[in-house]
């Protein structure tokens, strides 16, 4: 009796851990969706998509998604919008097969209207590609490259060389 007693106390402790993890990462999960709140009502918008982002790591709550999509588009980065947007449409699928999805199906369009696509050729083989200082590879650059519609900076620099020292 007393074995099984110690068993069950210790099947039940073995239960309740992940249910006290849980509801320990929910929380946590909450305090940075209320943080991304409170700096997109105060305009810091760069902030709130890494408190977003952190919030839906902790979860994958598919409907923090559609709020970094929002922010992105807020923040006229129509790329990342529809990413976030494609993923928030692909996690909620099972309910937006009862509900319908038209509404954000039409936001992801607006956005994808305002995506360019590049083809970069002619870089020094092995060269590092930027596009508006953010890397995005060595060349040759065999994929096109989504940009939002407008001005942008490609950059090539000579691939880096190894010296050895002469011992």
């Amino acid at each position: 009796m007393v074995r099984q007693t110690a068993f069950l106390v210790i099947v039940l402790g073995a239960l309740a851990a992940p249910q006290a993890a849980r509801a320990g990462v929910k929380e946590e999960a909450r305090k940075h969706y209320d943080r991304a709140v409170e700096l997109v009502d105060d305009g810091q918008l760069e902030g709130a998509i890494v408190e977003f982002q952190r919030s839906y790591d902790l979860t994958h709550h598919f409907a923090v998604l559609y709020n970094i999509g929002q922010v992105y588009v807020s923040l006229a980065r129509p790329v990342e919008a529809v990413d976030a947007y494609e993923r928030y449409l692909a996690d909620g699928a099972e309910r937006f097969q009862r509900t319908g999805a038209p509404r954000w199906k039409r936001k992801s369009y607006r956005q994808k209207a305002r995506i360019a696509i590049l083809e970069i050729h002619g870089m020094p083989q092995g060269a590092v590609v930027r596009v508006d200082g953010n890397e995005i590879g060595r060349a040759p650059i065999s994929a096109p490259v989504r940009v939002g519609v407008g001005k942008h900076t490609i950059a090539a620099s000579p691939k880096a060389t190894i010296r050895r020292r002469k011992k």
